[in-house]
């Protein structure tokens, strides 16, 4: 009896875990299609109340970016929503059942929404409305990249500022040291040590104007201590010739003419001469 029961206890234990496999998928498979369900309602539901919302977005953007009229608006924003409307349709009956054709003609159905955007045609109050905009946003990026180039030009100007200050300001250092040197030959004593070109300048031409003028000065006493000592020698040297002269005169050239010379118009006689003198003169034997 035992033995009988054997066969069917191992096909038993060889089938059981089979069945419970199988009993595990299929709950797995069930509750799958019941979240996928679940899912693809909670899509419809979202399609259906954010429908308003949708369609109120595709009018303001008809009228206030296209420029089209509230009664076209209306008509337009009807199809637009009715295509997107099949195209989740499509999708979900797709998806439920399985229909892979339907999956593969997704792209045909968004492409019909795209279509229609496409065919929209913009119009003149849109592009008027629109060309402002565009002027403006074209003037403000303008300004900002001829703000952004001055802001550049203006950080390169005070670069090249620093550095011209520094170096003015090692120029004017080397000229004060410079200038100190040069009044120390003159025998100045700078006081200020940070004078500028203008005040350095003016200082050495007070220097060498006032040094001129002192050379100018002083050899003017010795030229006349000079022309004094030529005066003098010569005066000596006339004074020597005139007693020279006066030792060599002769008294005759103290005697006047007039005595000389006799009133009566006669010549005058040696013997007379020497009479004068108290000397008598020889005569001549002839």
């Amino acid at each position: 009896m035992n033995e009988s029961f054997l066969p069917w206890i191992l096909m038993i234990e060889i089938i059981l875990p089979f069945i419970v496999l199988a009993m595990i998928l299929l709950v797995v498979l069930v509750r799958s299609k019941s979240r996928l369900k679940e899912s693809m309602r909670e899509l419809i539901i979202n399609v259906k109340d954010n429908e308003a919302v949708n369609k109120e977005s595709v009018q303001r953007f008809l009228h206030e970016k296209l420029g089209f009229a509230e009664s076209e608006v209306d008509k337009l924003s009807a199809e637009i929503i009715k295509e997107r409307k099949f195209f989740f349709r499509t999708f979900v009956s797709s998806i439920l059942n399985k229909d892979i054709e339907n999956l593969a003609l997704l792209d045909e159905e968004l492409s019909r929404i795209t279509e229609r955007y496409h065919g929209l045609a913009v119009s003149n109050k849109g592009a008027a409305a629109e060309s402002p905009v565009e002027e403006s946003t074209m003037s403000d990026s303008l300004l900002q990249s001829d703000l952004e180039a001055k802001l550049a030009e203006i950080e390169e100007l005070k670069e090249k500022n620093k550095s011209l200050k520094q170096e003015v300001h090692v120029t004017l250092t080397t000229l004060n040291n410079i200038f100190a040197e040069y009044s120390s030959m003159f025998g100045e004593e700078v006081v200020k040590k940070d004078m500028s070109v203008e005040q350095i300048l003016t200082a050495m031409e007070s220097f060498s104007g006032s040094k001129s003028e002192e050379s100018f000065d002083k050899p003017e006493p010795l030229e006349a201590n000079a022309q004094e000592d030529t005066d003098t020698v010569d005066d000596l040297e006339l004074n020597e010739e005139e007693e020279k002269e006066e030792k060599t005169r002769s008294p005759l050239d103290d005697m006047e003419l007039e005595d000389v010379a006799s009133s009566d118009g006669e010549d005058p006689s040696w013997e007379d001469a020497f009479a004068e003198s108290g000397d008598e003169m020889e005569k001549d034997p002839d």
